[in-house]
Protein backbone atom coordinates (compact mmCIF):
# COMPACT_ATOMS: atom_id res chain seq x y z
CA UNK A 1 0.00 0.00 0.00
CA UNK A 2 2.96 2.32 0.56
CA UNK A 3 4.63 2.12 -2.85
CA UNK A 4 3.11 4.66 -5.21
CA UNK A 5 3.69 4.75 -8.92
CA UNK A 6 1.42 4.93 -11.98
CA UNK A 7 -0.26 1.55 -12.29
CA UNK A 8 0.32 0.65 -8.65
CA UNK A 9 -1.50 2.95 -6.27
CA UNK A 10 -3.03 2.56 -2.80
CA UNK A 11 -6.69 1.50 -3.09
CA UNK A 12 -7.88 4.97 -2.10
CA UNK A 13 -6.00 6.92 -4.80
CA UNK A 14 -7.28 6.72 -8.36
CA UNK A 15 -4.51 7.48 -10.89
CA UNK A 16 -6.90 9.34 -13.19
CA UNK A 17 -8.02 11.66 -10.37
CA UNK A 18 -4.43 12.63 -9.61
CA UNK A 19 -3.50 12.98 -13.28
CA UNK A 20 -0.84 10.34 -12.76
CA UNK A 21 -1.63 8.55 -16.00
CA UNK A 22 -1.65 11.55 -18.30
CA UNK A 23 1.93 11.10 -19.47
CA UNK A 24 1.48 7.57 -20.83
CA UNK A 25 0.12 7.09 -24.35
CA UNK A 26 -1.78 3.97 -23.31
CA UNK A 27 -3.80 6.01 -20.83
CA UNK A 28 -4.68 8.97 -23.02
CA UNK A 29 -8.12 7.49 -23.64
CA UNK A 30 -8.76 7.69 -19.91
CA UNK A 31 -8.42 11.47 -20.05
CA UNK A 32 -10.34 12.01 -23.27
CA UNK A 33 -13.85 13.36 -23.19
CA UNK A 34 -13.83 14.83 -19.70
CA UNK A 35 -16.84 17.06 -19.39
CA UNK A 36 -17.11 20.71 -18.53
CA UNK A 37 -17.37 20.21 -14.77
CA UNK A 38 -14.87 22.06 -12.60
CA UNK A 39 -13.56 18.72 -11.41
CA UNK A 40 -12.82 17.55 -14.95
CA UNK A 41 -11.17 20.81 -15.95
CA UNK A 42 -9.04 20.68 -12.84
CA UNK A 43 -7.72 17.21 -13.66
CA UNK A 44 -6.72 17.98 -17.22
CA UNK A 45 -5.20 21.33 -16.29
CA UNK A 46 -2.95 19.91 -13.59
CA UNK A 47 -1.50 16.54 -14.46
CA UNK A 48 -0.10 15.20 -12.32
CA UNK A 49 -1.06 16.98 -9.09
CA UNK A 50 2.08 18.26 -7.34
CA UNK A 51 1.16 16.88 -3.93
CA UNK A 52 0.87 13.33 -5.26
CA UNK A 53 4.09 13.47 -7.28
CA UNK A 54 5.88 14.61 -4.12
CA UNK A 55 4.21 11.77 -2.23
CA UNK A 56 5.43 9.27 -4.83
CA UNK A 57 9.00 10.50 -4.40
CA UNK A 58 8.79 10.28 -0.61
CA UNK A 59 7.21 6.84 -0.89
CA UNK A 60 10.12 5.57 -2.96
CA UNK A 61 12.53 7.06 -0.44
CA UNK A 62 10.63 5.35 2.38
CA UNK A 63 10.92 1.98 0.64
CA UNK A 64 14.70 2.43 0.30
CA UNK A 65 15.26 3.81 3.80
CA UNK A 66 17.69 1.01 4.68
CA UNK A 67 20.26 2.91 2.63
CA UNK A 68 22.57 4.83 4.95
CA UNK A 69 21.19 8.28 5.74
CA UNK A 70 17.91 7.83 3.87
CA UNK A 71 15.76 7.31 6.97
CA UNK A 72 16.29 10.84 8.26
CA UNK A 73 15.63 12.27 4.82
CA UNK A 74 12.23 10.57 4.72
CA UNK A 75 10.94 12.22 7.88
CA UNK A 76 12.50 15.57 6.98
CA UNK A 77 10.73 15.45 3.62
CA UNK A 78 7.41 14.50 5.23
CA UNK A 79 7.67 17.26 7.83
CA UNK A 80 8.51 19.77 5.11
CA UNK A 81 5.55 18.65 3.02
CA UNK A 82 3.25 18.77 6.04
CA UNK A 83 4.30 22.36 6.72
CA UNK A 84 3.72 23.30 3.08
CA UNK A 85 0.28 21.72 3.00
CA UNK A 86 -0.68 23.37 6.29
CA UNK A 87 0.46 26.78 5.03
CA UNK A 88 -1.19 26.52 1.60
CA UNK A 89 -4.32 24.46 2.23
CA UNK A 90 -6.73 27.38 2.13
CA UNK A 91 -5.51 28.21 -1.38
CA UNK A 92 -6.13 24.66 -2.59
CA UNK A 93 -8.89 23.80 -5.01
CA UNK A 94 -11.25 20.93 -4.25
CA UNK A 95 -9.11 18.40 -6.12
CA UNK A 96 -5.88 19.67 -4.56
CA UNK A 97 -7.41 19.44 -1.09
CA UNK A 98 -8.53 15.86 -1.68
CA UNK A 99 -5.10 14.82 -2.96
CA UNK A 100 -3.48 16.54 0.03
CA UNK A 101 -5.65 14.42 2.34
CA UNK A 102 -4.60 11.33 0.41
CA UNK A 103 -0.90 12.20 0.64
CA UNK A 104 -1.13 12.99 4.36
CA UNK A 105 -2.85 9.64 4.88
CA UNK A 106 0.01 7.84 3.14
CA UNK A 107 2.50 9.67 5.39
CA UNK A 108 0.47 8.71 8.44
CA UNK A 109 0.63 5.05 7.40
CA UNK A 110 4.38 5.32 6.94
CA UNK A 111 4.71 6.63 10.49
CA UNK A 112 2.50 3.83 11.80
CA UNK A 113 4.71 1.26 10.09
CA UNK A 114 7.87 2.85 11.43
CA UNK A 115 6.84 3.92 14.95
CA UNK A 116 3.49 2.34 15.77
CA UNK A 117 0.34 4.07 17.06
CA UNK A 118 1.99 5.23 20.30
CA UNK A 119 3.91 7.84 18.28
CA UNK A 120 0.73 9.88 17.93
CA UNK A 121 0.11 10.03 21.67
CA UNK A 122 2.69 12.81 21.94
CA UNK A 123 2.64 14.01 18.33
CA UNK A 124 -0.87 15.22 17.57
CA UNK A 125 0.03 18.03 15.17
CA UNK A 126 0.02 15.70 12.20
CA UNK A 127 -3.49 14.47 13.01
CA UNK A 128 -4.63 18.04 13.62
CA UNK A 129 -3.41 19.08 10.17
CA UNK A 130 -5.16 16.11 8.60
CA UNK A 131 -8.43 16.87 10.35
CA UNK A 132 -8.20 20.55 9.36
CA UNK A 133 -7.79 19.43 5.76
CA UNK A 134 -10.90 17.25 5.95
CA UNK A 135 -12.91 20.12 7.44
CA UNK A 136 -11.71 22.43 4.67
CA UNK A 137 -12.64 19.83 2.07
CA UNK A 138 -16.10 19.55 3.62
CA UNK A 139 -16.58 23.28 3.16
CA UNK A 140 -15.46 23.10 -0.45
CA UNK A 141 -17.63 20.08 -1.13
CA UNK A 142 -20.53 20.23 1.36
CA UNK A 143 -23.29 17.69 1.58
CA UNK A 144 -23.81 14.17 2.83
CA UNK A 145 -23.05 11.04 0.88
CA UNK A 146 -25.95 9.62 -1.09
CA UNK A 147 -26.10 5.94 -2.01
CA UNK A 148 -25.28 5.60 -5.73
CA UNK A 149 -28.73 4.19 -6.58
CA UNK A 150 -30.40 7.37 -5.32
CA UNK A 151 -28.81 9.60 -7.95
CA UNK A 152 -31.34 11.36 -10.16
CA UNK A 153 -29.05 10.95 -13.16
CA UNK A 154 -26.28 8.62 -14.16
CA UNK A 155 -22.81 9.93 -13.23
CA UNK A 156 -20.06 10.44 -15.75
CA UNK A 157 -16.88 8.46 -15.22
CA UNK A 158 -15.06 11.43 -13.71
CA UNK A 159 -17.97 12.19 -11.37
CA UNK A 160 -18.01 8.58 -10.26
CA UNK A 161 -14.24 8.57 -9.65
CA UNK A 162 -14.53 11.69 -7.50
CA UNK A 163 -17.48 10.36 -5.48
CA UNK A 164 -15.91 6.93 -5.04
CA UNK A 165 -12.64 8.51 -3.93
CA UNK A 166 -14.57 10.43 -1.26
CA UNK A 167 -16.23 7.21 -0.13
CA UNK A 168 -12.92 5.38 0.06
CA UNK A 169 -11.21 8.18 1.94
CA UNK A 170 -14.03 8.09 4.50
CA UNK A 171 -13.37 4.37 4.99
CA UNK A 172 -9.62 4.93 5.32
CA UNK A 173 -10.29 7.72 7.82
CA UNK A 174 -12.52 5.39 9.83
CA UNK A 175 -9.96 2.57 9.86
CA UNK A 176 -7.18 4.99 10.80
CA UNK A 177 -9.23 6.42 13.66
CA UNK A 178 -9.61 2.94 15.10
CA UNK A 179 -5.81 2.83 15.43
CA UNK A 180 -4.66 6.37 16.24
CA UNK A 181 -7.77 7.91 17.79
CA UNK A 182 -10.59 10.14 16.65
CA UNK A 183 -8.54 13.32 16.15
CA UNK A 184 -8.20 12.41 12.49
CA UNK A 185 -11.81 11.50 11.79
CA UNK A 186 -15.36 12.06 13.02
CA UNK A 187 -16.82 9.16 11.02
CA UNK A 188 -16.00 6.70 13.79
CA UNK A 189 -18.91 8.13 15.79
CA UNK A 190 -21.47 7.14 13.12
CA UNK A 191 -20.12 4.18 11.14
CA UNK A 192 -23.60 2.86 10.31
CA UNK A 193 -24.08 5.41 7.52
CA UNK A 194 -20.54 5.12 6.17
CA UNK A 195 -20.56 3.99 2.51
CA UNK A 196 -18.97 0.73 1.45
CA UNK A 197 -16.34 0.76 -1.32
CA UNK A 198 -17.19 -0.16 -4.88
CA UNK A 199 -16.19 -3.43 -6.48
CA UNK A 200 -12.61 -3.97 -7.58
CA UNK A 201 -13.61 -4.13 -11.25
CA UNK A 202 -15.30 -0.70 -11.15
CA UNK A 203 -12.47 0.96 -9.22
CA UNK A 204 -9.69 -0.50 -11.34
CA UNK A 205 -11.27 0.29 -14.72
CA UNK A 206 -8.65 2.29 -16.61
CA UNK A 207 -10.66 3.50 -19.60
CA UNK A 208 -14.08 5.05 -19.97
CA UNK A 209 -15.22 2.09 -22.08
CA UNK A 210 -14.09 -0.42 -19.45
CA UNK A 211 -15.83 1.51 -16.68
CA UNK A 212 -19.04 1.85 -18.73
CA UNK A 213 -19.10 -1.92 -19.26
CA UNK A 214 -18.61 -2.69 -15.57
CA UNK A 215 -21.08 -0.02 -14.49
CA UNK A 216 -23.79 -1.34 -16.83
CA UNK A 217 -23.21 -4.90 -15.63
CA UNK A 218 -23.35 -3.84 -11.99
CA UNK A 219 -26.70 -2.06 -12.26
CA UNK A 220 -28.18 -4.60 -14.65
CA UNK A 221 -27.60 -7.28 -12.02
CA UNK A 222 -29.11 -5.06 -9.32
CA UNK A 223 -32.24 -4.50 -11.45
CA UNK A 224 -32.92 -8.22 -11.91
CA UNK A 225 -34.27 -8.62 -8.38
CA UNK A 226 -35.33 -5.40 -6.66
CA UNK A 227 -36.09 -7.34 -3.46
CA UNK A 228 -32.48 -8.43 -3.14
CA UNK A 229 -30.82 -6.70 -0.15
CA UNK A 230 -28.59 -3.75 -1.08
CA UNK A 231 -25.15 -3.25 0.39
CA UNK A 232 -24.39 0.47 0.21
CA UNK A 233 -23.35 1.25 3.81
CA UNK A 234 -21.84 -0.46 6.83
CA UNK A 235 -25.31 -0.35 8.35
CA UNK A 236 -26.68 -2.32 5.37
CA UNK A 237 -23.94 -4.89 5.85
CA UNK A 238 -24.72 -5.32 9.54
CA UNK A 239 -28.45 -5.69 8.84
CA UNK A 240 -27.83 -8.29 6.15
CA UNK A 241 -25.38 -10.24 8.31
CA UNK A 242 -27.49 -10.33 11.44
CA UNK A 243 -31.02 -9.61 10.26
CA UNK A 244 -31.61 -12.93 8.49
CA UNK A 245 -34.18 -15.20 10.15
CA UNK A 246 -33.27 -18.41 8.36
CA UNK A 247 -34.87 -20.43 5.55
CA UNK A 248 -34.95 -19.05 2.01
CA UNK A 249 -34.17 -15.53 3.24
CA UNK A 250 -30.96 -16.80 4.85
CA UNK A 251 -29.93 -18.41 1.55
CA UNK A 252 -30.47 -15.09 -0.25
CA UNK A 253 -28.40 -13.24 2.34
CA UNK A 254 -25.55 -15.73 2.04
CA UNK A 255 -25.57 -15.24 -1.72
CA UNK A 256 -25.50 -11.44 -1.34
CA UNK A 257 -22.57 -11.60 1.07
CA UNK A 258 -20.68 -14.08 -1.12
CA UNK A 259 -21.14 -11.82 -4.14
CA UNK A 260 -19.98 -8.78 -2.17
CA UNK A 261 -16.89 -10.53 -0.84
CA UNK A 262 -15.99 -11.85 -4.30
CA UNK A 263 -15.83 -8.33 -5.73
CA UNK A 264 -13.68 -6.72 -3.03
CA UNK A 265 -10.31 -5.12 -3.63
CA UNK A 266 -7.61 -4.57 -1.01
CA UNK A 267 -9.47 -1.80 0.83
CA UNK A 268 -12.71 -3.75 0.85
CA UNK A 269 -10.99 -6.85 2.22
CA UNK A 270 -9.37 -4.79 4.97
CA UNK A 271 -12.73 -3.30 5.93
CA UNK A 272 -14.38 -6.74 5.84
CA UNK A 273 -11.69 -8.11 8.16
CA UNK A 274 -12.25 -5.27 10.63
CA UNK A 275 -16.02 -5.77 10.54
CA UNK A 276 -15.87 -9.50 11.24
CA UNK A 277 -16.53 -8.85 14.90
CA UNK A 278 -19.22 -6.20 14.35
Amino acid sequence: MMTMRPGFMPPFIHPVLGGLESAGDQHQEALQGFGSSAFAVEITARAPVQTLTTCIGISHLFCSRNIAGSDGLVWQAIESEQRRIKAEMYKFTTCETLTAIQAMTVYLMMRLIESGPDYFLDNREFLTTLKTLTIHFGRLRPGLFSPPHRRLSRPTWEEWIFDETRRRMTIVCFLTALVVGTDSCDAIWDPQSMPLPSSKSLWEARTRWEWEREYEAHWAEAAVDVTRPRLDTIGDLVVVKYGAKGGDWKATVDDVLDTWHAGLDGLGMLLAAVLVGV
